[in-house]
């Protein structure tokens, strides 16, 4: 069964799920009432922050149960009308001017069974999919205990006496409420430690408020417990660095009544999803440009040793076909810091080999409803190559280029497989040599021959298979 939270403060739980709903009335109400925007519904001390003592950084499922009420106003996973903005905007001001702090730590838990494998000859984690359908039936679950404790909290305030418990005489039946107190939770829960705005640039929500809100009292150099600082979380978020500040993931929900898209976040003249007719266009700094301005230390590496670079090539995507926007940041860092070039992390990835592998982690089999020009991952390749990155380079499992690329969809009939094919004839007239083996023994030709002869449930077409063979060999 999904274990019972322990409500200790019903006012903190009514908060964070008016912020939840996007209630402002009842977030002014609260607040005037005097409820500590910080507060915690329930002991929260089961995360341990220690997550550094791995070579790789923890991947966080959101749940928004845990967040402190500024965290929940984000609204993830709701689609918003730009035309809402004014009223988030006051929703956290509000949460803000009654003393919410933007560097809060909050617990999450761990995705301990990843979907891609680390290195190239790993085979994925079969257990990674159920993993995560069990965090998201626990998390939407916990969220109806929740919700059932705080109506009957305001019931029995309201009518001063006990109120009728499960199992009671006049106890009325919520089968959303009774199917979570039955759900049998699969896996163990292991919590890791995130911070309130390091948590909102990742995950490419509307900052734009908190940011205004601390001025030049920012701290851009704060660091959350990974190590990382505001610049190298916003060098995470899933819709990139050229982002504006005011930009929201969201915004990118595709209407086909209207044909167009609720927002474009992007306020380059040249945005790919400025033809998918957007309702609005974000304008003001971008990402990359505010940091900037603030003088972040754009070198900086976190608890793992993985810089600007190994950060853009490794975001918690929203969904595999939206990749984000990097191109303009791209353009600037590559030439500002040329030392983030070949730089590894302290598992051994170059941001090469990184951004080799996020090439086959997008499905670029896109529909009409994004736009083919999002599609630049190749162009990041080339851009790193132009930037002096070395096409030689081995991780600490003895992987070169030719490995990333083999083990993930040279085979495949389409534009991903093009694409990389096209990278593989570059890298061997680099000198890379085909025949290198890693530790495990593998050359590339083994990997794809084994991790690559089945894609889409269908192996490789013939040709195409006997013209990867043929290069490798």
């Amino acid at each position: 069964m999904v274990p019972l939270p322990q409500v200790k403060n019903f006012a903190a739980l009514d908060l964070g799920a008016a912020a939840t709903a996007g209630s402002l009335a009842r977030v002014e109400s609260l607040l005037a009432s005097g409820v500590d925007p910080n507060a915690h519904f329930e002991d929260s001390s089961e995360a341990t922050g220690d997550e550094k003592r791995s070579l790789f950084p923890p991947t966080f499922f959101f749940d928004e149960n845990d967040a402190p009420a500024l965290r929940r106003a984000a609204q993830d996973g709701n689609i918003r009308d730009a035309g809402e903005k004014p009223r988030l905007t006051r929703i956290m001001t509000a949460l803000l001017q009654h003393g919410a702090d933007p560097s809060a730590l909050f617990r999450q838990p761990i995705q301990l069974h990843q979907e891609t494998s680390s290195f190239p000859e790993e085979e994925p984690d079969e257990e990674s999919l159920d993993e995560e359908t069990d965090l998201g039936m626990t998390t939407t679950f916990r969220s109806h205990i929740l919700r059932k404790a705080l109506e009957l909290d305001q019931l029995h305030q309201r009518q001063g006496t006990p109120v009728p418990q499960r199992g009671d005489p006049g106890y009325e039946r919520d089968d959303r409420y009774e199917d979570a107190l039955d759900y049998q939770q699969q896996y163990p829960r292991q919590y890791g430690t995130c911070r309130v705005l390091h948590s909102m640039l990742e995950a490419g929500m509307f900052v734009q408020p908190i940011l205004d809100f601390a001025g030049d009292q920012l701290d851009v150099e704060q660091r959350d417990p990974q190590g990382r600082t505001l610049f190298l979380a916003a060098c995470r978020s899933t819709i990139g660095l050229d982002s504006s500040v005011s930009g929201n993931a969201n915004g990118l929900f595709y209407d086909a009544r209207r044909n167009a898209i609720t927002e474009n976040p992007y306020p380059q003249p040249d945005s790919p999803w400025k033809p998918f007719n957007p309702v609005t266009t974000c304008s003001g700094p971008t990402l990359l440009e505010f940091f900037a301005s603030r003088g972040a230390n754009l070198l900086a590496v976190d608890h793992f040793g993985r810089n600007a670079l190994h950060q853009l090539f490794t975001v918690s995507r929203v969904d595999d076909s939206k990749p984000p926007l990097n191109a303009a940041a791209l353009r600037y860092l590559l030439p500002q810091c040329p030392s983030l070039v070949n730089q590894p992390d302290h598992a051994g990835f170059y941001p090469l080999h990184l951004a080799i592998r996020q090439i086959g982690s997008y499905d670029l089999d896109r529909t009409t409803f994004v736009p083919r020009a999002v599609d630049r991952l190749e162009a990041v390749v080339t851009g790193l190559l132009a930037a002096g990155a070395d096409p030689l380079a081995r991780d600490s499992h003895g992987n070169t280029v030719l490995h990333y690329l083999a083990a993930s969809q040279l085979g495949k009939n389409n534009g991903t497989g093009e694409e990389q094919r096209r990278l593989l004839r570059v890298f061997l007239a680099r000198g890379v040599d085909a025949k290198v083996r890693d530790t495990a023994g593998m050359s590339a030709l083994d990997l794809f021959l084994t991790a690559n002869n089945d894609v889409d449930d269908s192996p490789p077409p013939e040709e195409i298979r006997g013209e990867v063979i043929g290069l490798l060999e």
